[in-house]
């Protein structure tokens, strides 16, 4: 396991309300700052932590959605855990949309953008397929790669289309240095198609269902490995096919 992703969640009576709606919502509060800072607070707390319990990691990535790139605050906020020595740069790595540079507003985007390239955090282009997908962005943006949107990994042995689309950008991005991950991966059929067409990395429930650190922590305090748990199920599941 390379890499883990920093997701916020909040806990209710009617289950988990998604970051689009939280960010929303804080917003509409005014407490769009606040939020930003409780969540720089738990990365810089919980990031250390998992640094510590998994030797392998080499980043945390964090989302910054177009609201967030319209504010000034997550730069800051970037940039102090950075200055006080809780994360290198290249330990972290940020996630935008192309939506961020197509809204009202992506001027200052564009500028938050320019300053995460200059403080060395890796930036990354997140749902890679949806919307616009403009090959524009790949070349005017500072991004040091893409994250193929699961839509298109979803039927990737199923439809000709899909794979078609995941091997073009495959080919794409290699030739412009970009390093590729492909998300929401369920099934091991699904990843080995990915390693066989040359993917760079894969995310998804196959390796790790999204949950708290202490839902990992307790993984590897049981000694298992969260990223390599996949590798005894399928085999598990063709011997107990070939037996039957």
């Amino acid at each position: 396991m390379t890499g883990a992703e920093a997701l916020i969640r909040v806990k209710g009576g009617g289950g988990h309300a998604n970051a689009e709606d939280i960010m929303s919502v804080s917003a509409t509060a005014g407490l769009s700052d606040q939020l930003t800072q409780a969540l720089f607070d738990a990365l810089e707390t919980q990031g250390k932590a998992l640094f510590a319990a998994l030797p392998d990691l080499e980043k945390i990535s964090i989302n910054f959605s177009p609201l967030e790139l319209r504010s000034a605050k997550p730069v800051i906020c970037l940039e102090n855990i950075i200055r006080n020595g809780a994360f290198k740069p290249h330990q972290l790595q940020v996630e935008i949309t192309e939506q961020s540079v197509l809204e009202r507003g992506s001027d200052q985007a564009l500028r938050a953008i320019d300053r995460i390239a200059e403080l060395n955090v890796p930036i990354v282009m997140d749902d890679f397929g949806t919307g616009y997908s403009s090959l524009t962005h790949l070349k005017m943006l500072p991004i040091s790669g893409i994250k193929i949107d699961k839509s298109f990994v979803r039927e990737l042995n199923n439809d000709p289309k899909d794979a078609a689309i995941v091997r073009s950008l495959l080919g794409l991005c290699k030739g412009m240095g970009l390093k590729v991950t492909a998300e929401g991966i369920e099934t091991f059929a699904q990843y080995e198609t990915l390693r066989h067409l040359g993917c760079d990395l894969a995310q998804g429930h196959l390796f790790f269902a999204a949950g708290s650190v202490e839902d990992l922590d307790e993984r590897i305090n049981r000694g298992a490995n969260p990223a390599l748990d996949w590798i005894a199920r399928p085999q598990a599941q063709k011997n107990a096919g070939t037996n039957r």
